[in-house]
């Protein structure tokens, strides 16, 4: 299965990102595809979150909102894993790609 997670931040910040970067190792570890998309990209305060070897990753902030989606409808992900973004025009665009599933960390 391709399983594309999307979160807002693209470094360790706290439990959420500690939690995705587990959880997507432990996917590509069980024979899963696995890309990654962030709103923001990572700035030197912390470690990015680590990906699985090979799995694609983009960044809003730096390539744009068109060009994030357009790569990510290429890679023709069977699912997305959607932790939380700020910006509501890119959230639309992702829910327009593939199923996707929330999960909310936060209030």
């Amino acid at each position: 299965m391709r399983i594309a997670a999307v979160n807002r931040n693209a470094i360790l910040v706290g439990g959420a990102e500690t939690y995705l970067e587990a959880v997507l190792l432990e996917l590509a570890g069980a024979g899963h595809q696995v890309a990654f998309v962030s709103e923001l990209d990572a700035p030197a305060i912390g470690p990015r979150i680590r990906l699985p070897d090979g799995a694609p990753a983009w960044y809003a902030q730096a390539l744009g909102r068109a060009q994030t989606l357009a790569l990510l409808e290429a890679w023709h992900p069977d699912v997305i894993y959607l932790h939380g973004m700020d910006e509501l025009a890119t959230v639309a665009g992702i829910l327009e790609i593939a199923p996707t599933v929330l999960f909310e960390h936060g209030y």
